[in-house]
Formats: C-alpha cells, sequence, structure tokens
C-alpha cells in the first residue's frame, strides 16, 4: 500500500529548502509519495519545488478564504486522489 505524505505549504520557501531534502532522503525507496500542496503561495515556493525538487508530486489549491489546517489537508487529499483516478 502506498503511503503519501501530504506537506502544506503557504509561503515556505525557506521551510522548503532547509526540511524537504530531508523528507525525500529519508522517503527514498520506500512506497511513500510526497505531495507538497500548495495554498497560492506568493515567495518563490513555487520556483524553489518547480527547479529543485522535480521527485515531488505539487499539488496547487487557491482556496477562496484562509482554511485552517484540517480543512485545506483534506481537500489536498480529495485532490491528489482525485489525480490518480
Amino acid at each position: 500500500m502506498k503511503t503519501s505524505l501530504v506537506i502544506l505549504n503557504w509561503n515556505g520557501e525557506n521551510f522548503l529548502r532547509e526540511y524537504l531534502p530531508s523528507v525525500i532522503k529519508y522517503t527514498l525507496n520506500t512506497d511513500t509519495e510526497v505531495v507538497v500542496a500548495d495554498n497560492n503561495s506568493s515567495d518563490n515556493s513555487l520556483l524553489l519545488l518547480k527547479n529543485d525538487f522535480k521527485a515531488i508530486f505539487l499539488l496547487f489549491l487557491i482556496l477562496v478564504s484562509y482554511e485552517p489546517f484540517l480543512p485545506a489537508h483534506h481537500e489536498a487529499y480529495l485532490l491528489k486522489n482525485l489525480v490518480n483516478i
């Protein structure tokens, strides 16, 4: 069974740069996919992910209003499952 590790991001370029390499390192050669769900960042998060982390799956969440963590995480989960159909 494949595990999806969903990381929510909003303007977290510095956090992604610092911590995503470790996440990828420790999930490499496992049955885990790394998904970054971006919530309409205005920093360079998307550019960083596109250029430096090509092995991850990227979802773009554009929410009309601010969503707390759990609803956004649930939306990312639902969107990821739709993509896999």
